[in-house]
């Protein structure tokens, strides 16, 4: 269930405790059996390549409240490098006319390029976006029910009603 969907390709899945250091292994592996003569194949090692350089910041400093200067610069360099290379990849697939979305960026992505520009005042460890993926959840359902019988702006603001009154609930009933 790692890895197989019931439609569609292949992807990784799991929380993040699960597949941390991963990165270390998938990036050997695919080092052992790329093409080193493809440009597509050395962009996708340099990207698995700054991947574990993330995750290795991330454990050397994973007691830090935030990342010293010249490591929360070199953090954020990283992810941005990093970033912009998933894009690269991901545009070929898409110029390709594949069906799959391999290496699509998706908001995670996003959060992490917020998240490397505030490494140097707090410790992304303590602010990572897995934290947040069952509240994303909600929140989708939420929407899903307010769309039926509104446009856009308007199923909007019938979210964030429904969302505020239950947030007025949860927190009256905390008092």
């Amino acid at each position: 269930s790692m890895f197989v969907r019931k439609s569609g390709f292949a992807k990784l899945r799991g929380k993040a405790g699960e597949i941390r250091h991963f990165g270390a292994a998938l990036c050997h592996v695919w080092s052992l059996f790329m093409n080193p003569v493809l440009l597509l194949h050395r962009q996708i090692h340099l990207m698995l390549k700054l991947n574990v350089k993330l995750e290795d910041i991330l454990t050397e400093h994973r007691d830090a409240f935030k990342l010293p200067d010249a490591v929360a610069e070199d953090f954020c360099k990283t992810a941005f490098a990093m970033a912009q290379l998933q894009t690269t990849i991901a545009d070929h697939f898409i110029e390709e006319g594949s069906v799959q979305n391999l290496f699509d960026v998706t908001s995670k992505t996003h959060f992490v390029l917020h998240s490397a520009e505030l490494a140097k005042h707090v410790n992304p460890r303590l602010v990572w976006c897995f934290r947040g993926e069952d509240m994303q959840a909600k929140i989708q359902t939420l929407l899903k029910s307010c769309v039926k019988h509104s446009n856009g702006p308007m199923a909007t603001l019938k979210m964030i009603s429904q969302y505020t009154l239950a947030l007025h609930l949860v927190i009256s009933q905390h008092q």
